[in-house]
């Protein structure tokens, strides 16, 4: 129920919808194999520092990194009532939800993370090592088959597919993946309650498998 959930990886930058946006002074990890979403974090101790998303949804929650020079952050959805979260643990742990909207009107909200260059007295530093956010929404996600890569809600495939571009027969965004080939799949990983497979039919169309979590 609540429809589905698309995690937003702090890397993914840019103005458009699900992309984050960050001012002030931010360093970056990438390649990490220490648990972090992706392998990437943005991590700050610079005071109103913050990283910015827009998305449309029904919910938001905010993932960081926590260690011993773990910060203070304040976080915020469409400038109204600010959250401060303490990020520091005497233990070091990737990849932790520090703070959730609840539920809020399904629509385009504005999701603020900002490093406020304080800590508490346990902590040796002020750092917010931001590592992801998870967007919820009302409305089904769809996913075209040429949206391609190893993260959510993008597809992985097996040898032996082609490909159609540009089509304007009808296919969603003009595109499909074909295969004529024995056990070639097309696998990919979403968060839900349910999924629904969509194709296109033809005179030497054929049979196929399809199954969730084996």
């Amino acid at each position: 129920g609540g429809g589905p959930w698309v995690s937003v990886d702090d890397a993914t930058t840019g103005s458009g919808s699900n992309q984050l946006q960050y001012s002030g002074t931010w360093g970056t990890t990438t390649g990490s194999t220490d648990g972090r979403f992706a392998g990437t974090s943005h991590w700050s101790d610079t005071t109103n520092s913050t990283a910015t998303m827009t998305f449309t949804g029904d919910r938001v929650q905010v993932f960081s990194n926590l260690s011993g020079g773990g910060g203070k952050a304040q976080i915020s959805v469409d400038g109204g009532t600010v959250t401060t979260v303490d990020t520091y643990s005497s233990v070091y742990k990737t990849d932790q939800q520090i703070w959730d909207s609840g539920a809020l009107s399904e629509g385009t909200h504005t999701v603020t993370v900002k490093a406020t260059g304080t800590h508490s007295s346990g902590s040796v530093d002020s750092w917010v090592d931001f590592d992801r956010v998870i967007v919820q929404s009302a409305t089904p996600a769809i996913i075209d088959d040429a949206t391609t890569g190893s993260g959510e809600n993008q597809f992985q495939y097996s040898v032996t597919w082609g490909t159609t571009a540009g089509s304007g027969d009808g296919r969603d965004a003009g595109t499909t993946h074909w295969s004529d080939a024995a056990n070639r799949t097309a696998t990919i990983t979403f968060r839900g309650s349910d999924a629904q497979v969509l194709t296109d039919l033809s005179g030497d169309g054929s049979m196929a498998d399809i199954s969730i979590d084996g």
